[in-house]
């Protein structure tokens, strides 16, 4: 296997008029990118059969100046940091914002969805039914719900494994979103009864071999729920960014309730990166 690369091509934010979106907006510009990386901003004017014609047709003549601002928004951020400007493509339509941004990053290959979430003191209610909900739960591309105003690139990232293979994803998509120059990476592991911590260890520097970055992993071995160990360290550790794989691959929503995945999405107060299951595959309505 190859040495995973450090930086993102491909982004696609979701973008409103919302403080969250322009979270979203500001930590996309602070993530790792390739030289000419595309960056696609995506805005959905929600299907509203009770919109008369006038706010229909005002909605449609602010999508391209909301897109605009927000290019400008990242752009003006991109320069400030000094690294790669990226191609900025734009694109708005009509249509249940959750499926529309999904559909955009399946068309266009994203490899993380970005998308703004509430402050977190309220997030468990305002999660349930919202377009950042619908997208975590629903997307097979990866999902960034930013939770923070970003400050400057991730320092303090955390990954969570569980010896699948959705957990190498995610400890790849860790190595990418904080770029070469963060040399130290968590690695939690809620291990099983009965295993000591030398030998889940070894299983978890085992398992992540195969990505190139020993030397970067400082592991983390420790008893009981996953649930709330990966919460736990994140806070010890003053995580700026949580990094885990999701195994849900059904649509229907009451399944999912109760994955660890969902529970540190609601918990955490930094920012969550998921990295899908391959095979999770929601069929769009």
């Amino acid at each position: 296997m190859q040495p995973t690369r450090v930086k993102f091509d491909r982004l696609l934010v979701g973008v409103d008029y919302s403080d969250a979106s322009s979270r979203a907006i500001d930590r996309a510009a602070r993530l790792p990118l390739e030289e000419d990386a595309q960056v696609t901003l995506v805005h959905v004017i929600h299907e509203d059969v009770g919109l008369s014609r006038e706010a229909q047709s005002l909605a449609d003549d602010e999508a391209p100046l909301l897109l605009k601002r927000a290019e400008q928004r990242l752009l003006s951020f991109s320069r400030t940091r000094g690294g790669p400007v990226p191609r900025v493509t734009t694109h708005w339509c009509h249509g249940l914002p959750f499926v529309e941004l999904i559909r955009e990053a399946r068309s266009r290959a994203a490899e993380v969805v970005v998308v703004g979430r509430q402050d977190h003191r309220w997030f468990s209610d305002a999660l349930i039914g919202s377009t950042a909900e619908r997208v975590f739960r629903k997307s097979s591309n990866a999902v960034l719900l930013v939770s923070q105003a970003p400050r400057a690139l991730y320092q303090r990232p955390l990954v969570a494994v569980d010896l699948s293979p959705t957990c190498v994803r995610a400890a790849e998509l860790t190595l990418q979103a904080v770029g070469a120059e963060v040399t130290r990476v968590t690695v939690v592991h809620a291990k099983p009864p009965g295993q000591t911590d030398d030998d889940a260890r070894a299983a978890v520097l085992a398992c992540l071999g195969a990505l190139g970055a020993e030397d970067r992993w400082e592991v983390i071995v420790r008893d009981g729920d996953p649930r709330r160990v990966i919460i736990d360290i994140a806070r010890e550790e003053s995580a700026d960014v949580i990094v885990l794989g999701s195994h849900g691959c059904t649509s229907a929503p009451q399944e999912l309730v109760g994955r660890v995945a969902e529970r540190v999405v609601r918990a955490a107060q930094c920012d969550v990166l998921v990295a899908h299951a391959l095979g999770h595959h929601f069929e769009m309505p």
